[in-house]
């Protein structure tokens, strides 16, 4: 199995490179980069590295948490963002949460936790903490239910119809809440190919999140055509956000 690829954003260096010597000494771990949250080309260097999981700190910010999020998806729209912060501020962590991010870690944590969450968040899990998960999953569930914008005319919203079949299947692994690595699997393909895939279906659904590709493709499931694959439906998306509930402390 490949090493996960990791990229650092925060502006506290010490910490980055103290970071980037605890995960290279780890053989499921690559350090791509670290770079700070004010960096003018962020976003274009993550498009470069398009790391597995980018690891970065919101808090500095502030209300640009969510931009700052959803820049780094639109720089790698296959990638997986984890928020280690200091913050303890729950609508921050349902406002990076709505903006893509798959896991939020307090810098009060340990560094095995910080590792174990990573880790999980390359295979496709995520993780929030308790005192933050009933709101995440309550404006996650309410974002799904709502499906797309009904201020876009339907004529213009974004369908699957653009998709090609192996892009539709990889969508559905996507709505499994299934890792890139196990869709690569089952359709045995490379992980550098479901990377490609996604990357060409957010861009086609014009997202920057699975969570907002499923989105749209539970819009799809619920329209007379649907997947041509055949579509879970969309109380299934609803199901993805309980599969990712974090597991009980002491695991991902």
């Amino acid at each position: 199995m490949a090493p996960t690829r990791v990229l650092l954003v925060d502006d506290q260096v010490m910490l980055t490179d103290t970071l980037t010597l605890r995960f290279s000494d780890l053989p499921d771990f690559v350090v791509l980069d670290s770079f700070c949250t004010n960096d003018h080309d962020l976003q274009g260097k993550v498009a470069r590295l398009c790391p597995d999981v980018t690891v970065v700190d919101v808090e500095q910010a502030g209300l640009a948490a969510g931009e700052l999020v959803t820049g780094l998806n639109r720089g790698c729209p296959a990638g997986h963002i984890v928020v280690l912060t200091g913050s303890t501020d729950t609508n921050l962590a349902v406002t990076v949460a709505r903006a893509g991010a798959a896991a939020w870690v307090e810098k009060t944590s340990s560094l095995r936790h910080l590792i174990k969450v990573v880790r999980g968040v390359g295979h496709g899990l995520s993780w929030w903490p308790p005192p933050h998960l009933g709101a995440v999953l309550r404006s996650l569930r309410s974002d799904v239910r709502a499906g797309p914008d009904t201020a876009v005319p339907r004529s213009q919203a974004p369908t699957v119809d653009t998709l090609s079949p192996r892009e539709r299947e990889v969508l559905l692994g996507i709505m499994a809440n299934k890792g890139q690595d196990l869709i690569g699997r089952e359709l045995s393909i490379s992980v550098n190919t479901v990377r490609t895939h996604t990357s060409s279906i957010f861009a086609k659904l014009g997202v920057h999140s699975r969570l907002a590709a499923a989105r749209v493709a539970a819009a799809a499931a619920e329209s007379p055509i649907g997947l041509a694959t055949g579509a879970n439906g969309a109380g299934d998306v609803v199901e993805l956000l309980r599969r990712e509930d974090p597991p009980r402390p002491g695991g991902l």
